[in-house]
């Protein structure tokens, strides 16, 4: 998502649940959020800032009786912050400077934190997944697909018949080792290139997506 016509400038913010749910938002460079206004951080009780990285800040309620959130902690141990129980939702900004308002991670923090949480949901045992809409846009790579699937393509749905290798001497099999094509039991041929992903509605993604990524799914008329 670019803004401004510059893609690496944006701003997240990334809420973290006790199931593993996560929740990112991405916006403008210059966005910002007031702490004392999010879920479980509202109300008398003080919350605690745990800065993970440059750029990177964690921020949860130490009063919270919720249920254990054992990525978060897993991921504050990664940070230095051993021994912590984290519980209910905790929120991912960028810099607050001491103060109720944050930035949003910028671009570079963002993608270590996402390193850094798909590690800690390893440490905790845990799955790491995101709650997506039928109409949302993902990413599938073409590997994620099986005899069997429904491929679409321009709006227009194929059962994926089986994958046959390319001829080695073709060009782009030698611009692309493993190339591979993709047919139907229409007769609709498609190249799958190794790593290749394309966008597409989150309800057509086969099965080895959701089973890969984590990802769940939510009804339509959620």
């Amino acid at each position: 998502m670019a803004f401004d016509d510059n893609p690496f400038e944006i701003s997240v913010f990334t809420t973290l649940h006790p199931d593993g749910e996560i929740d990112h938002s991405v916006g403008q460079p210059a966005r910002t959020t007031l702490l004392t206004e999010l879920p479980t951080l509202a109300g008398t009780a003080p919350y605690a800032t745990l800065r993970l990285a440059d750029g990177i800040e964690l921020h949860h309620q130490p009063a919270s009786t919720g249920t254990d959130n054992p990525i978060a902690a897993a991921l504050a141990a990664h940070h230095g912050y051993e021994g912590l129980t984290l519980r209910g939702p905790v929120y991912i900004t960028g810099d607050s400077a001491d103060s109720d308002t944050a930035t949003g991670m910028e671009l570079n923090p963002f993608d270590c934190l996402y390193r850094a949480l798909r590690t800690a949901a390893d440490t905790a045992g845990t799955r790491l997944y995101r709650k997506i809409l039928p109409s949302d846009e993902v990413l599938l790579p073409y590997d994620d697909f099986a005899p069997g699937d429904v491929f679409w393509f321009l709006g227009t749905s194929h059962r994926v018949l089986r994958f046959e290798d390319m001829d080695p001497q073709s060009v782009t099999a030698q611009n692309h080792p493993g190339a591979r094509v993709m047919i139907c039991d229409d007769e609709f041929e498609i190249t799958a290139l190794p790593g290749a992903v394309f966008p597409e509605r989150a309800d057509h993604a086969p099965a080895g997506f959701w089973q890969r990524t984590g990802h769940q799914l939510l009804p339509a008329g959620r």
